[in-house]
C-alpha cells in the first residue's frame, strides 16, 4: 500500500563557510535564526504526525537552497524563506497551518490511500 507522502521545504538552521557546513543551532546566533518561533511549530507538528500516524505517513523534511530540490522549487513556486507544505505532489500550505487543519488534510490523504 502507497503512504502518503508530506515533504515540508523550511530553511535548516546551518550556515555554510566555505566548503564546510556550520551547524547554526549549536551558536549563539540560533537566537536570530529568522525562522526560530516557525521551526518550534513545525517541530510540534511533526511530532504530533509521528505520535498520530505512526509510519502511516512518509515525511521529508527540505531545506530549498539545495540544488537537489531546484525542479520542485520551482515546480511548487516554493519563495525564499517560505514554508511550504507538499501533499502527494500539491502544495496545500504555505506558512505553518495550525495542527487542525494540518491534520483535517492528512487524515483525508490517510482515508484516499485505504480506501484505494
Amino acid at each position: 500500500m502507497r503512504k502518503p507522502v508530506l515533504k515540508i521545504f523550511m530553511e535548516k538552521p546551518e550556515i555554510y563557510s566555505c566548503c564546510l557546513p556550520i551547524d547554526y543551532s549549536e551558536m549563539e546566533e540560533m537566537e536570530t535564526f529568522h525562522l526560530l518561533g516557525e521551526r518550534e511549530r513545525v517541530g510540534s507538528h511533526l511530532r504530533k504526525i509521528k505520535r498520530e500516524y505512526g509510519d502511516k505517513i512518509e515525511v521529508e523534511l527540505i531545506d530549498p537552497r539545495s540544488v537537489l530540490y531546484f525542479f520542485e522549487i520551482f515546480k511548487y513556486k516554493i519563495k525564499a524563506k517560505e514554508i511550504a507544505w507538499v501533499l502527494d505532489n500539491k502544495v496545500i500550505f504555505r506558512g505553518v497551518p495550525s495542527w487542525d487543519e494540518l491534520k483535517a488534510a492528512l487524515d483525508q490523504a490517510a482515508d484516499i490511500v485505504s480506501s484505494v
